[in-house]
C-alpha cells in the first residue's frame, strides 16, 4: 500500500509538472498569451501582441548613402531587413549585455566576419544565430556606438551603421537574385500583379512580415517592409510599411483591383522619379529569408516555455 501512494504521489508530481509546463502562455514585445502547449509559426502569428508591429519599434534613423566602389548605393533593402528581425526578436526588456551586442550585429549583418587561416586573409559566413536581444531607445544608442572586433589579422568596426551597409553590399551584389527587379518596364503584366497579390495578402492574412521590392525606375528600386493590410470602401487594397525614408511613420502601398496595378506615390516621389502617380513594379523579396528566421523564433520559444516549466 506504501509502496503505490508513494507511486501515486511521483504520477500526480509529473501530471503537475506537465500540465504547468502544457499550458503555460507567454508574453512579452512580439506576443500576448501564446501557449507553450504547441510552439508554431502559425501560433506565433495568430497570438501576437497589439503593438508588435507598431511605428515606435522602427529604427529610429533614415536611410542613407554609402559608396561601394566607383557608384553609391543606399541602404533600404538592408534597414528593412534589420527592421522584420529587430520586430521578431527585439525585446525591449531583455539586458543588453556584450555577447548580445555582438549577436545583435551579427543577425543585422548576416554576413559574419572570420579569419581564414589557409587564405591568410579576412572572409565572411552567414550567420545562423538568432535569439532575442534588445531593443529599446538606449540599446539603439549602444548598437550605433558598437565596438571593435578583432578579427585574426584585422581589426573590424562593428557597429549598426558599418553592419547595415556590409548587409547592404553584399545582398546588393547578389545578381541571381536580383536580375529580375532590374530588367523589364516600370510596371509588371496584370497576371504578374495578380499571381504576386495572392501571395501577398495571403502573407497578411497570416501576420507575416513581408520584403517588397518596388521599381518606379529601373535606376530608382526602392526596399520597404509590409506590416499589414486593409481594404478601403473603394475596393483599393492599402498595404502600411516601414519605409526607411520615413521610419518617424507609417507609409502606404496602395493595390487597385480595377486596373490591376499597384501605387505608391508617397513613397517614390521622394526618390526623384518622373510621374510618381504612375503604376509601379512590385516583387516579393526575401520570403526564404523569413522563413529561417521563423524557424529560429519557433526554438526561440520553446526555450521560453522551457524555462517556464522549469521555475514552476
Amino acid at each position: 500500500m506504501l509502496r503505490f501512494i508513494v507511486w501515486l504521489s511521483s504520477c500526480l508530481t509529473l501530471f503537475s509538472l506537465f500540465s504547468s509546463f502544457a499550458f503555460a502562455n507567454i508574453s512579452d514585445d512580439l506576443v500576448q498569451d501564446l501557449s507553450c502547449d504547441q510552439i508554431s509559426e502559425k501560433s506565433i502569428h495568430e497570438n501576437l501582441n497589439p503593438e508588435a508591429y507598431s511605428t515606435r519599434k522602427h529604427i529610429p534613423v533614415k536611410n542613407w548613402g554609402f559608396s561601394v566602389g566607383l557608384y553609391d548605393i543606399a541602404n533600404c533593402w538592408s534597414l528593412s531587413h534589420a527592421q522584420r528581425i529587430l520586430y521578431y526578436f527585439g525585446q525591449s526588456q531583455t539586458v543588453l549585455d556584450q555577447r548580445l551586442l555582438k549577436n545583435g550585429l551579427n543577425m543585422i549583418r548576416h554576413y559574419v566576419p572570420k579569419w581564414s587561416v589557409a587564405q591568410n586573409r579576412m572572409s565572411y559566413e552567414k550567420n545562423q544565430s538568432f535569439e532575442q536581444i534588445s531593443w529599446n531607445p538606449s540599446a539603439f544608442q549602444t548598437y550605433w556606438t558598437g565596438f571593435e572586433e578583432k578579427v585574426g589579422k584585422e581589426t573590424v568596426k562593428r557597429n549598426f551603421k558599418a553592419d547595415t551597409e556590409t548587409y547592404q553590399n553584399h545582398r546588393f551584389h547578389n545578381l541571381l537574385k536580383n536580375i529580375e527587379f532590374i530588367t523589364g518596364n516600370r510596371e509588371r503584366s496584370e497576371k504578374k500583379n495578380l499571381e504576386t497579390f495572392q501571395v501577398l495578402k495571403k502573407n497578411l492574412e497570416d501576420n507575416f512580415l513581408t520584403l517588397i521590392v518596388l521599381r518606379p525606375a529601373l535606376r530608382a528600386q526602392h526596399v520597404v517592409l509590409v506590416k499589414s493590410m486593409q481594404e478601403r470602401p473603394t475596393g483599393v487594397v492599402e498595404f502600411e510599411v516601414y519605409d526607411s525614408n520615413f521610419p518617424e511613420k507609417s507609409q502606404f502601398v496602395m493595390f487597385d483591383p480595377q486596373t490591376k496595378h499597384y501605387y505608391a506615390p508617397d513613397i517614390v516621389g521622394p526618390l526623384g522619379v518622373k510621374d510618381p502617380e504612375k503604376a509601379v513594379g512590385l516583387f516579393l523579396a526575401d520570403e526564404d529569408d523569413r522563413a529561417s528566421m521563423m524557424k529560429e523564433l519557433v526554438k526561440t520559444y520553446q526555450r521560453k516555455c522551457q524555462t517556464e516549466w522549469a521555475t514552476n
